[in-house]
């Protein structure tokens, strides 16, 4: 069965995850960062959030022995993007577009991964 309230946490928690990940690129650019830099600083700190903000608020489960399976899923996550990515890309989408139109599958693949393989234990109660 589906668990209706986690998936609209989880939902609502993208959006936060979005929000912080922009912020805290956009701070690393604000103060004069080199552009690498601040990509790398913003993206480790939005996997840390991330980690936090779906671990606690979606699937109740913060164990540190999560870590290395969000670690390698968000990985594996981008590379799965990015291949959706260039696929749309050689149809002739452009990337924007692309990304909007890929949005829904990739939040059910999201939900999926973290669910099945990150918080597991956690979420072996519903869907």
């Amino acid at each position: 069965m589906v668990d209706f309230l986690r998936v609209g946490r989880f939902l609502a928690v993208g959006v936060i995850n979005t929000v912080f990940g922009y912020a805290s690129y956009a701070v690393c650019v604000l103060i004069s960062m080199p552009l690498w830099i601040a990509l790398v600083v913003s993206m480790i700190a939005a996997l840390l959030f991330n980690f936090i903000t779906y671990g606690g608020l979606v699937f109740k489960d913060l164990s540190r022995r999560n870590l290395p399976r969000f670690i390698i899923f968000y990985a594996a996550f981008a590379v799965i993007n990015y291949s959706a990515l260039r696929a749309l890309e050689a149809l002739g989408v452009k990337p924007i577009l692309g990304q909007a139109l890929l949005l829904p599958l990739l939040a059910v693949i999201c939900y999926a991964g973290l669910r099945l393989f990150v918080f597991r234990a956690a979420a072996s109660t519903a869907l």
